[in-house]
This record gives C-alpha cells, sequence and structure tokens, in this order.
C-alpha cells in the first residue's frame, strides 16, 4: 500500500497559512510537513485544543462549580498522545528510522496530534435547539462518531507521512491504540464515556447510550486480538524500513498572522458562549 508516500521527501517547506490548515485536515502530505517542522505549531495546537474543549462543553458546564472541565480536554490529549507516540517511536526505531531525540520527535506529534482539535468544534453545534431529545441524542453520536473515524485517519495519515510508512504498517498501531483507549474508557468512567465525549445532555436518550456503549464495547473486545497481532507482526517486521522525513527537510519558516487571528477569535468566540451560557443557566436557575 505505498503510494505517494514512497516518493522522495521535500526539501523545503512552506509558511503555515490558513490554506496549510484546511489541508492538513484533509491529510496532505504537504501540509503535514509545513506544520510538523514548525516549532511554533504545537502552540497553535494548544489553542485549538482548548477551543475545542470550550465547544464541547461551553453549554454543559457550569464554570464556577466545575472549572476542572476546561482541563480535562489538555489533560487527556496529552496523556493519549504520549502512549501513542511511545508506541509509534518504538517501531520507528526498531524499523531503522535515525531519531535525533524522543522528547524533541514527541514535541513535534504534540503539536500536529493537537491540530486535530478543530474537528470537534462539530459539537458545538446546538441540536438540542432544533430537534426533539431523541433526535439530538442521534445527532450527537452521529457527531461523535463521524469526528473519532476522521481523527483517527487523519492522525494515521500523519504517522504515514512522518516515517514514509505503508499504511498498512501503520494501521494496527493506531487501532490498537484507539480501541485500548476506548475499552480503557468505557471500563473506568463512572457515566458513559459517550454521552461525555459526544455531548448529549444527562437523561437524554439514556437507552440509545447504553445501546450504543454496549456495541462499541463489544465491539472493541472482538477486534482487539487483531489489532495486537497486527501491532506485533508490524513491530517485529524490519521491512520496509521507516524514515524520519522531517529530518531531511528545511523547517517551515513561519506561520502567518492570518493563521494566528481565526485561532485566537475562536478561542474567544467559545469562552464568550461559555460565559454567556453560564450567566443564562444562573438567572434561570
Amino acid at each position: 500500500m505505498s503510494s505517494n508516500d514512497q516518493k522522495p521527501p521535500e526539501t523545503e517547506c512552506e509558511n503555515v497559512s490558513l490554506i496549510t490548515l484546511v489541508k492538513y485536515l484533509f491529510g496532505y502530505r504537504s501540509a503535514i510537513l509545513d506544520l510538523a517542522t514548525n516549532r511554533a505549531t504545537i502552540w497553535l495546537g494548544l489553542m485549538f485544543v482548548i477551543s475545542a474543549g470550550l465547544s464541547r462543553e461551553y453549554d454543559r458546564v457550569n464554570l464556577a462549580q466545575e472549572p476542572w472541565h476546561l482541563l480535562a480536554p489538555l489533560v487527556a490529549s496529552l496523556a493519549t498522545s504520549w502512549i501513542l507516540y511511545v508506541m509509534v517511536y518504538s517501531v520507528a526505531i526498531y524499523r531503522g528510522a535515525e531519531m535525533e531525540g524522543f522528547w524533541s520527535g514527541y514535541r513535534q506529534f504534540l503539536g500536529l496530534y493537537w491540530m486535530t482539535a478543530p474537528l470537534a468544534w462539530f459539537y458545538g453545534i446546538p441540536v438540542e435547539k432544533f430537534l426533539p431529545p431523541e433526535g439530538a441524542t442521534n445527532a450527537n453520536l452521529w457527531l461523535l462518531g463521524l469526528v473519532s473515524l476522521w481523527r483517527v485517519m487523519l492522525i494515521l495519515r500523519v504517522i504515514v507521512v512522518l516515517f514514509n510508512a505503508w499504511t498498512v504498517n501503520v494501521l494496527p498501531i493506531v487501532l490498537l491504540f484507539a480501541d485500548s483507549v476506548v475499552l480503557f474508557l468505557f471500563a473506568m468512567a463512572p457515566q458513559p464515556v459517550i454521552s461525555v465525549m459526544g455531548g448529549v445532555r444527562p437523561g437524554h436518550g439514556q437507552l440509545t447510550v447504553e445501546m450504543v456503549t454496549r456495541y462499541a464495547t463489544w465491539w472493541g473486545i472482538l477486534t482487539y486480538p487483531f489489532w495486537a497481532l497486527g501491532f506485533v507482526l508490524v513491530f517485529v517486521s524490519t521491512e520496509p524500513e521507516w524514515v524520519n522525513v522531517t529530518a531531511t527537510v528545511k523547517p517551515s519558516p513561519r506561520i502567518q498572522q492570518t493563521v494566528w487571528i481565526p485561532a485566537t477569535a475562536s478561542l474567544v468566540g467559545w469562552f464568550l458562549l461559555l460565559v454567556a451560557s453560564n450567566l443564562l443557566h444562573h438567572r434561570a436557575s
């Protein structure tokens, strides 16, 4: 399954623009490398992670009583990105990639991982305003499925590009990671994690949420051995070799101001919606 990823890597990256961000979300190789080689990407990604957390929670959280909700997405992203990078780094080293250092590589990977966060803005669509409770639950679950699949496929593409790897070699790594995270959350969360992740209002569509959780759990358990076996096979094999592509390209010079402005606007906009929602709830109570 080699494709264009087996072509010689670029020798120079371009400035990061709004077009770069859009192309990144659709897995364009050039956009991935432009963001990967720019040291400011991690700060741009951090802004998007915080704004994505606000978009998910702005109409569900009492900021005064539960401020920790604002930090939960950030903490979760740090934990999950580190686990995935450990898996990828281990395979990359074994398959011959010359890595410059674990933490510098993780910093680069974390920036790209965070740059998938704008997809979570879909959770901010107030479907409860124009749909009945059951319809709103279904809409939230469909949005959750769409965003989750998109982010998995995007991070899969990112790893393929960064290491000039075959998709078939990266797929078991990403799916084993995703399956492990989902099953862990299902087992440990005090309430249905699908409700939290999908922004489903408490008390809405409980039967639907429980059914989806049950099916997702069984599917995760049944497929887990296949992803685990695939990961072992990928790990023990040394062919084809992986290449640390970003070590062979010139860094992206800068992130254009036209990118920082909408990133800041998204952060401020979702925060203002959160404050307004809290004020309305306070007056109503």
